[in-house]
């Protein structure tokens, strides 16, 4: 093998694996919208200043779910993020609703 096709090699399993690496958001990601939305709202009726910065965990089982969220200033003032664990609950018309946080 020559210098051309090792260095070609090499090339493309770089771009394989950052690909892989940067292609997609996780699990967690991808099915937060809602919990998010639940999450902001009752965070807001609490009158807490805060606003979910990501998702760390998420698990659903049936109509109930549990997530892990970190929590930054609602403003975006520049400040150490908390991290809160929320338990939510499926609503009569589909939606989430969170039931209770633990700090």
């Amino acid at each position: 093998m020559n210098i051309r096709h090792l260095f070609g090699a090499v090339t493309m399993a770089f771009v394989l694996l950052l690909a892989v690496s940067c292609g997609g958001r996780s699990d967690v990601e991808q099915n937060t919208a809602a919990f998010q939305t639940a999450a902001n709202s009752y965070l807001k009726s609490k009158s807490m200043d805060m606003k979910v910065a990501s998702f760390k965990e998420l698990s659903v089982d049936g109509n109930t779910a549990k997530a892990v969220i970190s929590l930054e200033h609602a403003e975006g003032a520049a400040g150490v993020k908390v991290r809160w664990t929320f338990t939510f609950e499926k609503q009569n018309d589909g939606t989430w609703g969170v039931v209770s946080h633990e700090q």
